[in-house]
C-alpha cells in the first residue's frame, strides 16, 4: 500500500508540473490611443479568480482607487479589460464579443512613463508594472515577450503587440487575426481581450492517459535489459498502472472542472407557444470546481441588455451543477415545470429559478440568450436559428458567444422525452461529462488490459 501511494504522489507532482495557482496578471497595456487608453489582466492560473473586492490603481498606490469587482469570477485564461472609455464604445472599436468582460470609464489615466498597480479583495498588490517611455504604447499596445515577464515588473520583457510574433508569448493566430493582433475601427494596433488561448479541459487527463500506456508498454517489455528494474515484478506493475490511473482520474476531473464559467447550457425558445407550460426556458451550468454566487444577475434575448430581466429564486449554482430559469413571475410555474417534465419523481435538489422583464421573450424564428452579472458584465451568451420545437437547443459542449444548433435527442447528454408531455424533448438539470466518463472508461479499459497482459 506505501508503495501505491508514494507512486501516486510522483506522478502527481510529475503532472502538477503543467497546472498553476490561480493568478491575475497585466498582460497588456496602452496608455494613450483611440478610442481609449486600456489595460488587460489575465487568469494566467488554473483555478477561477472571483475578483470581488479587487482594485487597479496607477503610480498613486492606493488600493481601492477603481474598483474591479464588476469582473465577478474570471475563468483560467479569461482576459478582462479596463478603459477610460465606455465598455461599449471600446468593445464596438476593436470587436470584441459580449463574453469578453470590459469596465469603463476610470479616471486613473496612466502616462507615457507611469505604474499599473492590481490589488486583489485584500488590498495586497497582486501585480506591478512600472514603465517608461519605451515602449511608448501610444496608438500601439504593449504586451509580455515572455511568460517570465508576468509578475516580474521588468519592463525590458515587453514590446509592442504588432512587433512581437504571434502578438505576445502565445500563438493567438487561431484567436485573432493572423498576426495575433488587429487594428481596431482607428487603426490603433492591440489584441484586448486575448492573451492565451483557452485550455482544452481534458488535455491534462489524456496527458495522464498517455502517460498510463506508457507504463503498460514498459511493463509488457519488463524482460528486456533496465526495464526489469522498472518493473521486475507482475504485482509492483499492477501497483504502477492503478497509481497512474488514479492520477489519470483525479487530473481529468480537475481539468473539467477548471473550464470556462457559467455557461447556457440548454434553451427552449418554442415553450412559451408550443408546450402545455406556456414559458420559454433556458438553462446554466457551472462548469468551474467552486460555488457561483448569481445574486443580482440578469438575462436579455437577443438586444443584449443587461438589468432588463432579473433572474430570481436561485442564489448559488455547486460546481458542476446546472439549474434551470423560466420566464415568468408566477411560483406555480416551478411546480407546473417539475410535473410537465418529471411527473411525480422529479431530481432531488434540482433548482428552478424566474426571469421577467419588459419586451423579454426568446423568438421561435432565432434569438438569443445573454446572462449578465451583478455589475451588468457579459457572463455568457449564445444566439440560434429558428426552432418551433419540440427539441430544446443542446449546448453541452459549453459553447459560449457563439452560435447553437445542436437538437436535444433522447439517450444523448441525458436528454429524455418529457414525461406528461411526450413530445418535447430536452434535458433541464442534466449536463453530463463525457470527458471525464470518457476518460474514466478509457483509463479503466487500459488498465483492465495491461494488468491482463501481466498475468499472461
Amino acid at each position: 500500500m506505501k508503495k501505491f501511494f508514494v507512486l501516486a504522489a510522483i506522478v502527481a507532482v510529475a503532472f502538477s508540473a503543467v497546472e498553476a495557482k490561480a493568478a491575475m496578471h497585466i498582460t497588456e497595456w496602452m496608455y494613450s490611443g483611440s478610442p481609449g487608453e486600456y489595460i488587460e489582466f489575465t487568469n494566467t492560473g488554473a483555478t477561477p479568480v472571483d475578483m470581488t473586492g479587487w482594485s487597479y490603481d496607477d503610480d498613486s498606490q492606493i488600493p481601492g482607487t477603481f474598483s474591479l469587482s464588476g469582473f465577478g469570477i474570471v475563468a483560467p485564461s479569461e482576459s478582462v479589460v479596463i478603459t477610460e472609455t465606455s465598455a461599449a464604445t471600446f468593445r464596438t472599436a476593436w470587436g470584441l464579443p459580449l463574453s469578453t468582460k470590459i469596465l469603463g470609464g476610470y479616471s486613473s489615466n496612466i502616462g507615457n512613463g507611469d505604474e499599473i498597480n492590481l490589488y486583489d479583495g485584500s488590498n495586497a498588490l497582486a501585480d506591478q508594472l512600472t514603465y517608461g517611455s519605451i515602449p511608448r504604447t501610444l496608438n500601439r499596445s504593449g504586451v509580455p515577450t515572455t511568460l517570465a515577464a508576468l509578475g516580474a515588473n521588468d519592463v525590458s520583457l515587453w514590446d509592442f503587440a504588432d512587433t512581437v510574433p504571434g502578438g505576445g508569448p502565445y500563438n493567438l493566430s487561431a484567436v485573432q487575426a493572423p498576426n495575433g493582433w488587429v487594428s481596431n475601427t482607428s487603426g490603433v494596433t492591440g489584441n484586448p481581450g486575448y492573451f492565451q488561448p483557452v485550455p482544452e479541459p481534458t488535455s491534462i487527463a489524456l496527458a495522464a492517459i498517455g502517460a498510463m500506456g506508457g507504463v503498460a508498454m514498459m511493463i509488457r517489455r519488463r524482460k528486456a535489459g533496465s526495464l526489469m528494474q522498472f518493473a521486475h515484478e507482475r504485482r509492483n506493475g499492477r501497483t504502477i498502472l492503478s497509481a497512474v490511473l488514479s492520477v489519470c482520474v483525479i487530473f481529468g476531473l480537475a481539468s473539467s472542472a477548471n473550464a470556462a464559467g457559467i455557461f447556457i447550457s440548454e434553451v427552449s425558445p418554442w415553450s412559451s407557444g408550443n408546450s402545455f407550460i406556456g414559458s420559454d426556458w433556458f438553462e446554466l451550468t457551472n462548469s468551474t470546481g467552486s460555488a457561483i454566487d448569481i445574486s443580482g444577475w440578469s438575462m436579455d434575448d437577443g438586444s443584449a441588455t443587461p438589468g432588463i430581466a432579473p433572474l430570481t429564486g436561485i442564489t448559488l449554482v455547486a460546481p458542476g451543477e446546472s439549474v434551470v430559469f423560466i420566464e415568468g413571475s408566477d411560483p406555480m410555474l416551478v411546480s407546473d415545470f417539475k410535473t410537465l417534465w418529471f411527473g411525480a419523481n422529479p431530481p432531488v435538489g434540482l433548482q428552478i429559478g424566474l426571469y421577467s422583464g419588459s419586451g423579454i421573450g426568446l423568438s421561435t424564428s432565432g434569438d438569443g440568450v445573454n446572462i449578465f452579472n451583478g455589475s451588468n458584465g457579459p457572463e455568457a451568451s449564445v444566439t440560434f436559428g429558428g426552432n418551433s420545437g419540440p427539441m430544446t437547443f443542446d449546448n453541452a459542449a459549453g459553447l459560449n458567444n457563439a452560435a447553437i444548433s445542436t437538437l436535444s435527442a433522447i439517450g444523448v447528454n441525458g436528454a429524455f422525452a418529457a414525461v406528461n408531455e411526450s413530445t418535447s424533448i430536452g434535458s433541464p438539470g442534466a449536463v453530463p461529462e463525457p470527458g471525464s466518463i470518457l476518460l474514466l472508461i478509457v483509463g479503466a479499459g487500459a488498465f483492465a488490459f495491461a494488468n491482463r497482459r501481466l498475468r499472461a
